[in-house]
Protein backbone atom coordinates (compact mmCIF):
# COMPACT_ATOMS: atom_id res chain seq x y z
CA UNK A 1 0.00 0.00 0.00
CA UNK A 2 2.77 2.55 0.78
CA UNK A 3 4.28 1.85 -2.64
CA UNK A 4 0.93 2.54 -4.35
CA UNK A 5 0.60 5.79 -2.41
CA UNK A 6 4.13 6.78 -3.42
CA UNK A 7 3.47 6.16 -7.10
CA UNK A 8 0.18 8.06 -6.84
CA UNK A 9 2.04 11.02 -5.32
CA UNK A 10 4.68 10.86 -8.06
CA UNK A 11 1.94 10.81 -10.72
CA UNK A 12 0.17 13.82 -9.20
CA UNK A 13 3.41 15.80 -8.93
CA UNK A 14 4.39 14.90 -12.51
CA UNK A 15 0.96 15.94 -13.77
CA UNK A 16 1.25 19.23 -11.92
CA UNK A 17 4.66 19.89 -13.46
CA UNK A 18 3.35 19.15 -16.97
CA UNK A 19 0.31 21.41 -16.50
CA UNK A 20 2.45 24.17 -15.02
CA UNK A 21 4.95 23.94 -17.85
CA UNK A 22 2.30 23.92 -20.58
CA UNK A 23 0.00 26.69 -19.34
CA UNK A 24 0.51 30.33 -18.49
CA UNK A 25 -1.00 32.70 -15.99
CA UNK A 26 -0.05 35.81 -17.95
CA UNK A 27 -2.86 38.13 -19.02
CA UNK A 28 -3.68 37.77 -22.74
CA UNK A 29 -1.45 34.69 -22.89
CA UNK A 30 -2.34 32.25 -25.66
CA UNK A 31 -1.88 29.35 -23.22
CA UNK A 32 -3.72 30.96 -20.31
CA UNK A 33 -7.18 29.32 -19.96
CA UNK A 34 -8.28 31.65 -17.15
CA UNK A 35 -10.75 34.48 -17.59
CA UNK A 36 -8.04 37.02 -18.48
CA UNK A 37 -6.13 34.74 -20.87
CA UNK A 38 -6.00 34.56 -24.64
CA UNK A 39 -6.50 30.82 -25.18
CA UNK A 40 -9.96 31.45 -26.67
CA UNK A 41 -8.47 33.76 -29.30
CA UNK A 42 -5.95 31.05 -30.13
CA UNK A 43 -8.81 28.54 -30.32
CA UNK A 44 -10.78 30.79 -32.69
CA UNK A 45 -7.75 31.10 -34.95
CA UNK A 46 -7.25 27.35 -35.05
CA UNK A 47 -10.99 26.78 -35.47
CA UNK A 48 -11.04 28.96 -38.56
CA UNK A 49 -8.67 26.51 -40.22
CA UNK A 50 -5.75 28.93 -40.15
CA UNK A 51 -2.24 28.27 -38.96
CA UNK A 52 -1.64 29.95 -35.59
CA UNK A 53 1.93 31.04 -34.86
CA UNK A 54 3.48 32.82 -31.89
CA UNK A 55 5.90 35.67 -32.42
CA UNK A 56 8.71 35.85 -29.88
CA UNK A 57 10.80 38.33 -31.87
CA UNK A 58 9.78 40.84 -34.53
CA UNK A 59 12.15 39.27 -37.06
CA UNK A 60 9.53 36.53 -37.35
CA UNK A 61 7.25 39.02 -39.16
CA UNK A 62 9.52 38.52 -42.16
CA UNK A 63 8.25 34.96 -42.58
CA UNK A 64 4.56 35.92 -42.60
CA UNK A 65 2.71 36.04 -45.91
CA UNK A 66 0.77 39.09 -47.07
CA UNK A 67 -2.46 37.20 -46.30
CA UNK A 68 -1.59 36.90 -42.60
CA UNK A 69 -3.13 38.80 -39.69
CA UNK A 70 -1.02 39.68 -36.64
CA UNK A 71 -2.42 40.59 -33.21
CA UNK A 72 -0.58 42.92 -30.83
CA UNK A 73 -2.37 42.90 -27.47
CA UNK A 74 -1.45 45.51 -24.85
CA UNK A 75 2.36 45.45 -25.19
CA UNK A 76 4.23 46.01 -21.93
CA UNK A 77 7.27 47.60 -23.58
CA UNK A 78 7.71 49.96 -26.54
CA UNK A 79 8.93 48.63 -29.88
CA UNK A 80 12.34 49.84 -30.95
CA UNK A 81 12.83 51.59 -34.29
CA UNK A 82 14.21 48.42 -35.85
CA UNK A 83 11.38 46.28 -34.44
CA UNK A 84 8.75 48.75 -35.67
CA UNK A 85 10.35 48.73 -39.12
CA UNK A 86 9.95 44.95 -39.31
CA UNK A 87 6.28 45.23 -38.37
CA UNK A 88 5.76 48.00 -40.92
CA UNK A 89 7.39 45.90 -43.64
CA UNK A 90 4.81 43.20 -42.93
CA UNK A 91 1.96 45.70 -43.30
CA UNK A 92 3.46 47.39 -46.36
CA UNK A 93 3.53 44.17 -48.33
CA UNK A 94 -0.14 43.38 -47.58
CA UNK A 95 -0.45 42.02 -44.04
CA UNK A 96 -3.16 42.96 -41.55
CA UNK A 97 -2.05 44.31 -38.17
CA UNK A 98 -4.57 44.37 -35.29
CA UNK A 99 -3.48 46.52 -32.35
CA UNK A 100 -5.72 46.19 -29.28
CA UNK A 101 -4.87 48.34 -26.27
CA UNK A 102 -6.69 50.51 -23.76
CA UNK A 103 -3.63 52.65 -23.02
CA UNK A 104 -1.58 54.98 -25.16
CA UNK A 105 1.51 52.72 -25.04
CA UNK A 106 0.76 51.34 -28.49
CA UNK A 107 0.63 54.76 -30.15
CA UNK A 108 4.35 54.81 -30.90
CA UNK A 109 4.01 51.52 -32.77
CA UNK A 110 0.98 52.85 -34.67
CA UNK A 111 2.94 55.94 -35.67
CA UNK A 112 5.93 53.87 -36.77
CA UNK A 113 3.88 51.60 -39.03
CA UNK A 114 2.24 54.60 -40.70
CA UNK A 115 -1.24 54.45 -39.13
CA UNK A 116 -3.03 57.68 -38.26
CA UNK A 117 -5.38 56.29 -35.59
CA UNK A 118 -4.40 56.62 -31.94
CA UNK A 119 -5.69 55.17 -28.66
CA UNK A 120 -6.89 57.92 -26.34
CA UNK A 121 -6.08 56.08 -23.10
CA UNK A 122 -8.86 57.57 -20.97
CA UNK A 123 -11.56 55.27 -19.59
CA UNK A 124 -14.84 55.32 -21.49
CA UNK A 125 -18.12 54.83 -19.61
CA UNK A 126 -21.75 54.57 -20.63
CA UNK A 127 -24.44 54.75 -17.97
CA UNK A 128 -27.25 53.80 -20.35
CA UNK A 129 -25.91 51.05 -22.61
CA UNK A 130 -23.71 48.68 -20.67
CA UNK A 131 -23.12 45.08 -19.61
CA UNK A 132 -23.07 44.63 -15.81
CA UNK A 133 -21.86 48.19 -15.26
CA UNK A 134 -21.06 51.55 -16.95
CA UNK A 135 -17.37 50.59 -17.20
CA UNK A 136 -18.40 47.73 -19.50
CA UNK A 137 -20.17 49.75 -22.19
CA UNK A 138 -21.92 48.22 -25.18
CA UNK A 139 -20.64 49.76 -28.41
CA UNK A 140 -23.80 49.43 -30.48
CA UNK A 141 -23.02 51.50 -33.57
CA UNK A 142 -21.54 49.10 -36.12
CA UNK A 143 -20.51 50.02 -39.66
CA UNK A 144 -20.48 47.32 -42.32
CA UNK A 145 -17.18 48.15 -43.97
CA UNK A 146 -15.59 45.88 -46.55
CA UNK A 147 -11.86 46.38 -46.78
CA UNK A 148 -9.25 44.78 -48.97
CA UNK A 149 -5.67 44.09 -48.05
CA UNK A 150 -3.12 44.56 -50.82
CA UNK A 151 -5.37 47.26 -52.30
CA UNK A 152 -2.79 49.01 -54.41
CA UNK A 153 -2.13 45.80 -56.28
CA UNK A 154 -5.82 45.30 -56.87
CA UNK A 155 -5.75 41.91 -55.23
CA UNK A 156 -6.04 40.36 -51.81
CA UNK A 157 -8.99 39.25 -49.72
CA UNK A 158 -11.92 41.63 -49.46
CA UNK A 159 -13.38 41.07 -45.98
CA UNK A 160 -16.13 42.62 -43.91
CA UNK A 161 -14.49 43.14 -40.55
CA UNK A 162 -17.84 43.50 -38.78
CA UNK A 163 -19.69 40.66 -40.48
CA UNK A 164 -22.40 39.38 -38.13
CA UNK A 165 -21.39 41.83 -35.39
CA UNK A 166 -24.18 43.85 -33.77
CA UNK A 167 -22.25 45.28 -30.83
CA UNK A 168 -18.93 45.07 -29.05
CA UNK A 169 -18.70 44.76 -25.26
CA UNK A 170 -15.80 46.64 -23.72
CA UNK A 171 -14.15 45.90 -20.38
CA UNK A 172 -12.67 49.08 -18.90
CA UNK A 173 -11.65 50.19 -22.36
CA UNK A 174 -10.83 53.49 -23.97
CA UNK A 175 -11.66 55.08 -27.34
CA UNK A 176 -9.87 55.58 -30.66
CA UNK A 177 -9.00 58.94 -32.17
CA UNK A 178 -9.49 57.90 -35.81
CA UNK A 179 -7.92 60.78 -37.76
CA UNK A 180 -7.97 59.34 -41.34
CA UNK A 181 -9.10 55.83 -40.36
CA UNK A 182 -12.58 54.46 -41.04
CA UNK A 183 -14.70 53.79 -37.97
CA UNK A 184 -15.86 50.19 -37.62
CA UNK A 185 -17.58 50.29 -34.23
CA UNK A 186 -18.50 53.14 -31.91
CA UNK A 187 -20.32 53.60 -28.61
CA UNK A 188 -23.83 54.85 -28.08
CA UNK A 189 -24.46 58.56 -27.81
CA UNK A 190 -24.41 58.26 -24.01
CA UNK A 191 -20.71 57.49 -23.67
CA UNK A 192 -18.23 59.83 -22.00
CA UNK A 193 -14.55 59.88 -21.10
CA UNK A 194 -14.04 59.72 -17.34
CA UNK A 195 -11.07 62.07 -17.41
CA UNK A 196 -10.85 62.50 -13.61
CA UNK A 197 -11.61 58.82 -12.92
CA UNK A 198 -14.33 59.47 -10.36
CA UNK A 199 -16.77 57.01 -11.95
CA UNK A 200 -19.41 59.62 -12.71
CA UNK A 201 -20.34 62.17 -15.35
CA UNK A 202 -19.11 65.67 -14.48
CA UNK A 203 -19.87 69.04 -16.00
CA UNK A 204 -16.55 69.02 -17.84
CA UNK A 205 -17.30 65.64 -19.46
CA UNK A 206 -19.60 65.37 -22.46
CA UNK A 207 -21.81 62.65 -23.85
CA UNK A 208 -21.06 61.59 -27.41
CA UNK A 209 -20.70 58.66 -29.78
CA UNK A 210 -17.06 57.62 -29.63
CA UNK A 211 -15.11 55.23 -31.92
CA UNK A 212 -13.70 52.06 -30.35
CA UNK A 213 -12.53 50.20 -33.48
CA UNK A 214 -11.09 51.57 -36.74
CA UNK A 215 -9.40 50.34 -39.89
CA UNK A 216 -7.16 52.08 -42.41
CA UNK A 217 -5.01 51.15 -45.36
CA UNK A 218 -1.24 51.33 -44.94
CA UNK A 219 0.91 50.40 -47.91
CA UNK A 220 -0.64 47.27 -49.41
CA UNK A 221 -1.99 46.18 -46.03
CA UNK A 222 -4.23 47.54 -43.33
CA UNK A 223 -4.14 48.41 -39.64
CA UNK A 224 -7.04 47.74 -37.28
CA UNK A 225 -7.09 49.55 -33.93
CA UNK A 226 -9.31 48.38 -31.06
CA UNK A 227 -9.32 50.56 -27.95
CA UNK A 228 -9.68 47.67 -25.51
CA UNK A 229 -7.38 44.65 -25.39
CA UNK A 230 -9.71 43.08 -22.82
CA UNK A 231 -12.41 42.82 -25.47
CA UNK A 232 -10.46 39.82 -26.79
CA UNK A 233 -9.75 37.95 -23.53
CA UNK A 234 -11.43 34.65 -22.70
CA UNK A 235 -14.17 36.10 -20.49
CA UNK A 236 -15.20 38.69 -23.10
CA UNK A 237 -15.03 36.28 -26.03
CA UNK A 238 -17.85 34.41 -24.32
CA UNK A 239 -19.95 37.34 -25.47
CA UNK A 240 -21.30 36.21 -28.89
CA UNK A 241 -20.65 39.49 -30.71
CA UNK A 242 -17.11 39.81 -29.39
CA UNK A 243 -16.41 36.30 -30.66
CA UNK A 244 -17.91 37.13 -34.05
CA UNK A 245 -15.76 40.26 -34.25
CA UNK A 246 -12.62 38.20 -33.57
CA UNK A 247 -13.71 35.68 -36.20
CA UNK A 248 -14.28 38.47 -38.72
CA UNK A 249 -10.80 39.88 -38.09
CA UNK A 250 -9.30 36.45 -38.77
CA UNK A 251 -11.54 35.50 -41.68
CA UNK A 252 -9.78 35.20 -45.03
CA UNK A 253 -6.27 34.99 -43.60
CA UNK A 254 -3.98 32.03 -44.14
CA UNK A 255 -2.07 32.52 -40.89
CA UNK A 256 -2.76 34.17 -37.54
CA UNK A 257 0.27 35.51 -35.67
CA UNK A 258 -0.02 36.32 -31.96
CA UNK A 259 2.74 38.78 -31.09
CA UNK A 260 4.16 38.14 -27.60
CA UNK A 261 7.50 39.77 -28.29
CA UNK A 262 6.69 42.62 -25.88
CA UNK A 263 4.43 40.87 -23.38
CA UNK A 264 4.67 37.82 -21.12
CA UNK A 265 6.63 34.91 -22.54
CA UNK A 266 5.24 31.51 -23.48
CA UNK A 267 5.24 28.69 -20.90
CA UNK A 268 8.27 26.35 -21.16
CA UNK A 269 6.63 23.43 -22.99
CA UNK A 270 4.82 25.75 -25.40
CA UNK A 271 8.07 27.61 -26.05
CA UNK A 272 9.85 24.32 -26.82
CA UNK A 273 7.09 23.23 -29.19
CA UNK A 274 7.05 26.59 -30.96
CA UNK A 275 10.84 26.52 -31.28
CA UNK A 276 10.73 22.97 -32.60
CA UNK A 277 8.09 23.85 -35.19
CA UNK A 278 9.87 26.97 -36.40
CA UNK A 279 13.50 25.78 -36.54
CA UNK A 280 14.71 23.13 -38.98
CA UNK A 281 18.06 23.11 -37.15
CA UNK A 282 16.37 22.24 -33.84
CA UNK A 283 14.22 19.62 -35.56
CA UNK A 284 17.38 17.99 -36.95
CA UNK A 285 19.10 17.85 -33.57
CA UNK A 286 16.01 16.54 -31.80
CA UNK A 287 15.67 13.85 -34.47
CA UNK A 288 19.30 12.82 -34.04
CA UNK A 289 18.91 12.68 -30.26
CA UNK A 290 15.82 10.49 -30.60
CA UNK A 291 17.63 8.10 -32.94
CA UNK A 292 20.59 7.97 -30.54
CA UNK A 293 18.29 7.34 -27.58
CA UNK A 294 16.48 4.51 -29.35
CA UNK A 295 19.80 2.94 -30.35
CA UNK A 296 21.09 3.09 -26.76
CA UNK A 297 17.84 1.60 -25.47
CA UNK A 298 17.99 -1.31 -27.91
CA UNK A 299 21.67 -1.95 -27.24
CA UNK A 300 21.56 -1.44 -23.46
CA UNK A 301 21.58 -5.16 -22.44
CA UNK A 302 24.93 -5.51 -24.21
CA UNK A 303 26.24 -2.06 -23.29
CA UNK A 304 25.63 -2.53 -19.56
CA UNK A 305 28.13 -5.43 -19.57
CA UNK A 306 30.86 -3.33 -21.19
CA UNK A 307 33.81 -3.08 -18.77
CA UNK A 308 33.62 0.74 -18.66
CA UNK A 309 29.91 0.69 -17.86
CA UNK A 310 30.42 -2.03 -15.26
CA UNK A 311 33.07 0.05 -13.51
CA UNK A 312 30.80 3.10 -13.47
CA UNK A 313 27.90 1.09 -12.11
CA UNK A 314 30.11 -0.36 -9.42
CA UNK A 315 31.42 3.08 -8.47
CA UNK A 316 28.22 5.10 -8.66
CA UNK A 317 25.60 2.40 -8.17
CA UNK A 318 22.94 2.45 -5.48
CA UNK A 319 23.36 1.07 -1.98
CA UNK A 320 22.49 -2.51 -2.94
CA UNK A 321 25.25 -3.25 -5.37
CA UNK A 322 24.20 -5.38 -8.30
CA UNK A 323 26.64 -8.29 -8.18
CA UNK A 324 24.73 -10.04 -10.97
CA UNK A 325 26.77 -7.93 -13.37
CA UNK A 326 30.00 -9.45 -12.07
CA UNK A 327 30.12 -13.11 -13.05
CA UNK A 328 33.71 -13.75 -11.95
CA UNK A 329 34.48 -14.92 -8.43
CA UNK A 330 37.11 -12.23 -7.81
CA UNK A 331 34.70 -9.33 -8.45
CA UNK A 332 31.97 -11.02 -6.45
CA UNK A 333 34.33 -11.62 -3.52
CA UNK A 334 35.47 -7.98 -3.54
CA UNK A 335 31.89 -6.78 -3.45
CA UNK A 336 31.01 -9.19 -0.65
CA UNK A 337 33.95 -7.97 1.45
CA UNK A 338 32.60 -4.41 1.18
CA UNK A 339 29.04 -5.39 1.95
CA UNK A 340 29.69 -8.09 4.59
CA UNK A 341 32.82 -7.15 6.55
CA UNK A 342 31.75 -9.49 9.37
CA UNK A 343 32.05 -12.59 7.14
CA UNK A 344 35.22 -14.63 7.18
CA UNK A 345 37.18 -15.35 4.00
CA UNK A 346 35.93 -18.93 3.83
CA UNK A 347 32.31 -17.85 3.65
CA UNK A 348 33.06 -15.01 1.21
CA UNK A 349 34.92 -17.30 -1.17
CA UNK A 350 32.23 -19.97 -0.98
CA UNK A 351 29.41 -17.52 -1.80
CA UNK A 352 31.50 -15.81 -4.50
CA UNK A 353 32.16 -19.15 -6.18
CA UNK A 354 28.46 -19.93 -6.06
CA UNK A 355 27.58 -16.61 -7.66
CA UNK A 356 30.17 -17.03 -10.40
CA UNK A 357 29.15 -20.57 -11.23
CA UNK A 358 25.37 -20.34 -10.93
CA UNK A 359 24.81 -17.20 -13.03
CA UNK A 360 23.43 -13.72 -12.43
CA UNK A 361 21.26 -12.98 -9.43
CA UNK A 362 20.99 -10.54 -6.54
CA UNK A 363 22.72 -12.13 -3.54
CA UNK A 364 20.89 -9.85 -1.15
CA UNK A 365 17.53 -11.07 -2.33
CA UNK A 366 18.39 -14.71 -2.95
CA UNK A 367 16.99 -17.03 -5.63
CA UNK A 368 16.20 -20.69 -6.06
CA UNK A 369 19.42 -21.61 -7.85
CA UNK A 370 22.22 -20.51 -5.55
CA UNK A 371 23.16 -19.16 -2.20
CA UNK A 372 20.33 -17.48 -0.31
CA UNK A 373 20.56 -15.09 2.58
CA UNK A 374 18.18 -15.11 5.49
CA UNK A 375 17.03 -11.90 7.17
CA UNK A 376 20.21 -11.78 9.26
CA UNK A 377 22.48 -11.95 6.20
CA UNK A 378 23.60 -15.58 6.80
CA UNK A 379 23.22 -18.35 4.30
CA UNK A 380 20.19 -20.54 4.83
CA UNK A 381 21.05 -24.13 5.56
CA UNK A 382 18.84 -25.44 2.77
CA UNK A 383 20.67 -23.56 0.03
CA UNK A 384 24.28 -23.51 1.21
CA UNK A 385 26.78 -24.73 -1.37
CA UNK A 386 29.03 -27.47 -0.11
Amino acid sequence: MPRIALWALVAVVALGIVIGASTSGAAYGAFNPSWDGGSSLRGIAEGEGTDAVYIQGTSEYNSLSNQSVAFVLAPDEPYTANESAQVRSFVDRGGTLVVADDSSRSNSLLASVGASARVDGQLVRDEHRYFRGPALPLATNVTNTTTRSNQSAGSGNATNLTSGVERLTLNYGSVVRPENASVLISTSEFAYLDSNQNDQLDDSETLATRPVATVESVGKGRVVVVSDSSALINAMLDRPNNRRFAQALISGSDRVALDYSHTASLPPLAFLLVTLRSSVFVQLWVGLLLVWGIAVYLKWPALREHPSIRRLRTRFGDGDEDISAHLDATSAAAALRRRRPEWDERRINRVAQALASDGPRDPWRGDHHGAEMDDSGDESETSRHQ
